[in-house]
């Protein structure tokens, strides 16, 4: 029998105050109390640790863009057609000159960049994966130095390793952009490929009120209709004008349809199209790690054993103080059964890294909850804190009888057993 009481308490989110320190070895200078405030191991790591953030910190700005102030000097669009029965891939319809920008358009541009940069949880820094000839690097590297003729034909190479990625039919087609920018000198290399779709618009016209239908409209507010590649030359590249080496920038991806169910973004956009990676992006892949882990023991593990293991899972991010995890550590110290181990070693450890830097940020949602799962698929959760204060599961007549009569608790009858809980 399940009792819960009535009870609303304001959470402050410890996780805000982590995210502020993010340099793995603070964990030598700082601790945090059972408050989970944190303090100083010395009255000399105060010192140290105001130094070491204000490193971090001018590092972070040193390679952050301000896409208000970006300035975008030319730009061409292509059009993408979707793959259809009988080809391998999607193909491009060439246009053959670049497209006037006005300020209206730059302005439009820029909040679409704004808005996109601004979604912590959809946009990520990656990693240059692929540098080899022919690919989006080899072909955008040195677009500042082409003139409109090399320009149009790079863009073109471009849209065609974008069409060539789409090898699935259920990628949609849409429009290619690709923008040549300056943002404090240094040279930045952004591409849309945006979805296209309708809306309605209202007019007036001959004294009559009209709702009419525009098409083929893109780069609307709705960012799950386009996805952004951006490759920035990194303030400290001394190198002008030449072809340059990977080491020279910085690549970023905003995907909004990216989910945190253990998947990863499009693939086809940021791997096969880009070339970028994700083997060392510490959000995506701590994300990956939980959701994949908490889905094995869910669905493989028999259900008297999987409360144990749902609970080291979030100890690994709750209490734990490492600042890296191994999955197959992770396996050896808690999933006993050796076939099992096997299995979750084949199917989820081989396919992440051997280490993980903790980035919470992309589950910090799903960790600071619990759950408790009973058969037919019925579960009951709520945020930790108040879910310990406020939810118990009574098996004793007597207290059943008195919590009858206090109605600042309400009685549930579930069928079943709790298996398990996380």
């Amino acid at each position: 029998m399940f009792v819960l009481k009535s009870f609303n308490k304001r959470q402050t989110s410890f996780h805000k105050a982590k995210k502020q320190l993010r340099a793995t070895f603070l964990a030598d200078i700082l601790w945090y109390n059972k408050d989970k405030h944190f303090m100083p191991k010395s009255i000399y790591s105060i010192g140290f640790a105001l130094i070491i953030l204000s490193i971090c910190i001018t590092i972070n700005l040193y390679n952050m863009i301000n896409y208000n102030t970006i300035e975008i000097n030319r730009g061409i669009m292509h059009h993408i057609n979707a793959k259809v029965k009988g080809q391998e891939h999607g193909s491009v319809k060439y246009e053959t000159t670049a497209f006037d920008i006005d300020d209206t358009i730059k302005a439009t541009i820029r909040q679409r960049l704004v808005t996109a940069a601004g979604k912590d949880s959809r946009a990520f820094e990656l990693e240059i994966g692929n540098d080899s000839n022919g690919t989006f690097f080899d072909y955008a590297n040195n677009i500042k130095s082409l003139d409109e003729k090399a320009f149009i034909k790079a863009s073109k190479n471009i849209a065609d390793l974008l069409a060539d990625s789409q090898t699935r039919n259920n990628i949609p087609g849409g429009v290619f952009i690709l923008l040549d920018c300056i943002y404090n000198n240094q040279s930045v290399y952004i591409v849309f490929k945006a979805e296209l779709h309708e809306a309605l618009t209202h007019r007036i016209r001959n004294g009559k009120s009209k709702i009419e239908v525009l098409k083929d409209i893109f780069l609307s507010p709705s960012q799950r209709l386009y996805k952004i590649g951006i490759l920035s030359e990194k303030s400290n590249s001394k190198i002008k004008n030449k072809v340059k080496s990977i080491n020279d920038f910085t690549c970023f991806l905003f995907d909004e349809q990216f989910r945190i169910d253990g998947s990863k973004p499009a693939e086809y956009f940021y791997k096969d199209f880009l070339g970028f990676s994700i083997d060392k992006n510490a959000k995506i892949q701590t994300a990956r790690f939980y959701n994949l882990t908490y889905d094995f023991i869910v669905n493989k593990i028999p259900e008297g054993e999987r409360a144990p293991l749902l609970d080291a899972l979030k100890t690994e991010y709750i209490t734990n103080v490492k600042t890296t995890i191994s999955p197959k550590d992770f396996s050896k110290n808690y999933i006993s059964d050796g076939v099992l181990r096997d299995l979750y070693d084949g199917d989820i450890a081989d396919d992440l890294p051997s280490t993980i830097t903790k980035d919470s940020a992309l589950i910090q949602s799903q960790i600071d909850r619990k759950k408790i799962f009973f058969p037919n698929t019925i579960s009951v959760s709520g945020k930790a804190k108040e879910f310990e204060e406020n939810v118990k599961i009574i098996s004793d007549n007597q207290e059943l009888k008195n919590i009858r009569q206090d109605n600042n608790y309400t009685i549930i009858r579930i069928k079943g057993k709790p298996f398990g809980d996380a």
